[in-house]
């Protein structure tokens, strides 16, 4: 078909409100991506009749048909119906499950390719399929972003391919012919040519599409944007050097995500190198010269990055996706180094059994020493930041490092609880924030003095009085009117809490004699992640909702609120920093209800 008619037909297959671009953003790299997503998703989505547990029990064979050098590969076990604990988010989200209806699918491969599924994919489609993106080899950043210009290098540079494994390849070639035939019914015409016994179509004028060219390769149905793409397959040699299935960088990412994945994103760090390093370069030549040799200090680390993997996996109680990030250390300057080690201590659990069971959100983490000397060094690298910050110490009475920066260092916690009313407004939650410093009478006289400095700084608006709230003592903040407190800070067990509204002074009060951590639904939720952990994130999902219910009756009823009542948490952590082996793992997890 013409071109105008390709970008008609598939804009019509778009979201609503996502107008394809400008003709001449058409051959940028925005083009060539989202017409691969699209078509892989479709694909993807209807390929219902491989059984997905043979992926579990044989290594995937695409791997060795790309080149060492694959810059991004995606695939995705194509029926969802098939694998292992499936049958909650089955009942929660039945649409996913393309394969017990294709109708919507069909509808979207009629107009693009004039095939269906259950007549023209579904007799051939196999167990595997993936997408794969290669060849970006330079990011001109000279503008200091992704212009038009600079999507257009990289679209020309990318090459990009979409394999399906066919199970049956004379259906299979049945199919190419038959979506060949329509296309060239609708106006596209191609050039035919054979590389090594394989034929293979390319369409004239393409403008980049990545379904340009196609041919059958070794058991595979394979769209390419350029034919090329799909030579270079046909004289790989798949037990080769030049495979990624071959590329360590790729095998130890791959290695480190489950193996129960139903499916995984690998992107090579060598092109997220380059982009950082490209960043970095074009926003030197804006900085001041402090600034400068600050970040260029930084550049040295940006080569150790080596890969990053993401996967998704689905169990009993929900549904896991991991995310895998590994570095050369040796690569890391001295700095960088210093902090990994520190952060490689994990966040006392404890600090979790001081937080109320009704908390709608909560993220612990870890406040590293390094902190003080990076804060320090921003502000002495800013054009006159020492001399702004002597000023306002000597003007409020207030010494960054003594009363804060010293102390500031341990475990902390961000929370969220039920919300309140307060004066004439509702606020539909409250919150604090706890840090149990490293030592507890220096973070007692930094605060008094903080809260001196912001008297001073305010006039006498804003006052701290002492005030007994639930058997722990406040310095309080009110509001003018009806002296209601609105929050305030407080030392408890010798951790110090600042927190906004009277519910969560009340629950970072009391919050250990009904904790999280004995809650039924945060158990279920945190029992996939990491322990010992650098941290956790927690949503309470039912608290969540319950809560923009009481804020807006209206939201009940909506269908945003439907799809979301299945959720009944979102938990996420990653194991402490980075181990020795230069591998960071972290995991979020959808905990879907019965």
């Amino acid at each position: 078909m013409s071109d105008p008619q390709w970008r008609e037909q598939f804009e019509s297959s778009l979201p609503t409100g996502q107008p394809m671009p400008s003709k001449s953003s058409n051959r940028g790299m925005m083009f060539a991506l989202i017409g691969a997503g699209v078509l892989a998703v479709v694909l993807i989505a209807v390929g219902a009749v491989a059984l997905a547990m043979t992926m579990f029990q044989r290594p995937s064979s695409i791997p060795q048909l790309l080149s060492a050098d694959t810059q991004v590969y995606a695939t995705l076990t194509p029926n969802l119906s098939d694998i292992p604990n499936v049958q909650r988010l089955q009942k929660a989200y039945p649409e996913l499950f393309v394969d017990r209806d294709s109708s919507n699918a069909d509808e979207q491969l009629e107009e693009l390719l004039g095939v269906t599924f259950q007549q023209d994919i579904a007799p051939w489609i196999g167990n595997e399929m993936a997408f794969a993106v290669s060849g970006l080899e330079e990011f001109d950043l000279t503008n200091s972003s992704l212009d038009s210009d600079a999507v257009e290098q990289m679209a020309e540079q990318a090459d990009i391919a979409i394999i399906l494994a066919s199970r049956d390849n004379e259906q299979a070639q049945a199919f190419l012919d038959k979506q060949r035939a329509s296309r060239t019914e609708q106006g596209e015409t191609f050039n035919e040519s054979a590389h090594n016994n394989v034929t293979i179509y390319e369409q004239q004028e393409s403008d980049n599409s990545p379904i340009a060219a196609f041919a059958l390769v070794q058991n595979n149905v394979v769209f390419a944007n350029r034919s090329s793409v799909i030579t270079a397959m046909l004289d790989r040699d798949p037990n080769g050097a030049d495979t990624l299935q071959s590329s360590a960088r790729f095998t130890t990412v791959k290695d480190n995500l489950p193996d129960t994945a139903v499916g995984y994103v690998y992107i090579d760090g060598q092109p997220l190198s380059q982009f950082s390093r490209a960043s970095i370069t074009s926003a030197l030549t804006r900085m001041p010269p402090d600034q400068r040799d600050q970040l260029e200090e930084q550049m040295q680390n940006v080569d150790a990055f080596q890969g990053i993997g993401l996967s998704i996996s689905v169990i009993e109680t929900g549904v896991q996706f991991d995310t895998v990030m590994t570095m050369d250390l040796s690569k890391l300057n001295e700095a960088a180094t210093v902090q990994i080690e520190e952060i490689r201590q994990p966040v006392d659990a404890a600090m979790l059994a001081t937080i109320r069971d009704d908390a709608l959100a909560l993220m612990t983490f870890k406040i590293p020493s390094t902190l003080k000397e990076q804060i320090i060094t921003a502000i002495e690298v800013q054009p006159g930041g020492s001399e702004q910050l002597a000023q306002f110490e000597d003007m409020y009475g207030f010494d960054l490092e003594r009363d804060l920066l010293d102390w500031f260092v341990g475990d902390a916690a961000l929370v969220l609880l039920p919300g309140e009313q307060m004066a004439d407004f509702t606020l539909p939650m409250t919150g604090y924030f706890t840090i149990r410093p490293q030592d507890t009478a220096a973070a007692e006289a930094g605060m008094s003095r903080i809260a001196a400095a912001i008297e001073t700084a305010s006039s006498g608006e804003v006052v701290f009085s002492e005030e007994q709230l639930a058997d722990a003592s406040w310095q309080t903040v009110k509001e003018p009117f009806m002296q209601q407190s609105v929050g305030g800070y407080s030392f408890i067990n010798d951790a110090l809490v600042i927190a906004f509204g009277n519910t969560a002074m009340e629950g970072a009060s009391n919050g250990s004699q009904s904790p999280i951590t004995a809650n039924a639904m945060f158990q279920t939720a945190s029992a996939p992640l990491a322990d010992p952990n650098g941290g956790v994130i927690y949503v309470s999902m039912d608290n969540v909702l319950t809560a923009y219910e009481d804020f807006d009756p209206f939201f009940a009823e909506s269908e945003e609120a439907q799809n979301l009542k299945p959720i009944k948490a979102i938990s996420a952590a990653g194991e402490p920093g980075i181990d020795a082996n230069g591998v960071a793992r972290a995991r979020l997890f959808v905990h879907i209800g019965e």
